[in-house]
């Protein structure tokens, strides 16, 4: 599960606007095969159901809160963690700044395209109610 804010009726993109960020946290995570999305409106946001190619089902949970967070489930056992975020802009910049100087790009294009494939996935499967592929 990844999990952080989101205001699914902001005026400055709806799910667009903070979504993003818990989406490329789940990729970065679990994968960028992405197959099938869906996905509920709650009293605070919407929980999600991604669809990996590899089996893994990813669960989003978009919330009002300000506060990132992920659980993991494995043969060991289970791991909850609050995200710290506070140094998340300056660790993007970094990982720029690296890739222009190595000239070794961190992410490939369909690796910066599937966030907001997902997130336009999300949308649809919101209005519709239905389970939306990518």
């Amino acid at each position: 599960m990844a999990g952080g804010p989101c205001e699914l009726d902001s005026p400055y993109g709806g799910i667009f606007f903070y979504g993003i960020h818990t989406v490329e946290m789940a990729l970065q995570g679990y994968g960028y095969d992405v197959e099938t999305v869906s996905a509920v409106r709650t009293a605070e946001g919407a929980v999600a159901t991604l669809s990996l190619a590899s089996g893994m089902l990813v669960n989003l949970h978009l919330i009002k809160p300000y506060v990132f967070q992920a659980l993991v489930h494995g043969e060991k056992g289970s791991r909850y963690q609050e995200i710290d975020s506070s140094d998340g802009y300056d660790r993007g910049f970094a990982a720029m700044v690296d890739g222009i100087r190595s000239g070794v790009r961190p992410l490939s294009d369909a690796q910066l395209l599937m966030p907001v494939r997902v997130l336009a996935a999300l949308d649809e499967a919101l209005t519709t109610g239905k389970s939306v592929g990518i």
